[in-house]
C-alpha cells in the first residue's frame, strides 16, 4: 500500500487525479490522507544506461545558456566572497598588531 499525503486539500486532489490517469492499474493501492504532510512508496526502473549518451547530455546541460549564465555569476560571487574574505583576515591582522 503506497501512502500519499500533502498539505492543501486542492494541491492533493490535482495530484491524486494525475496519479490515477497516468497509473489507472495501481489506483486502489494508493492511500490518500488530505490531513498529515507524508509521501511514501517505491518505484522500478528498467533499462540500460549508456555512459556516453549520458556524458553528452551532462555537458550539453553544463554549456547550455542559463547554466553558463549561472556558474559565470556563482565563479562571480565566489571570487568576491573570496577576496572579501582575504581583506577581513588582513584588517585583522592589522588591528592585532597596533592593539
Amino acid at each position: 500500500m503506497h501512502k500519499l499525503v500533502l498539505s492543501g486539500m486542492i494541491r492533493m486532489g490535482l495530484i491524486a487525479s494525475m496519479l490515477y490517469s497516468i497509473w489507472p492499474e495501481q489506483a486502489e493501492s494508493i492511500e490518500i490522507d488530505y490531513v498529515n504532510w507524508v509521501a511514501e512508496g517505491s518505484g522500478h526502473i528498467k533499462g540500460r544506461m549508456i555512459l556516453a549518451v549520458l556524458a553528452w547530455y551532462g555537458t550539453r546541460f553544463l554549456v547550455s545558456k542559463p547554466m553558463r549564465s549561472l556558474l559565470g555569476e556563482s565563479a562571480r560571487v565566489f571570487w568576491v566572497k573570496r577576496k572579501e574574505a582575504k581583506q577581513l583576515e588582513k584588517l585583522k591582522a592589522e588591528q592585532g598588531q597596533t592593539a
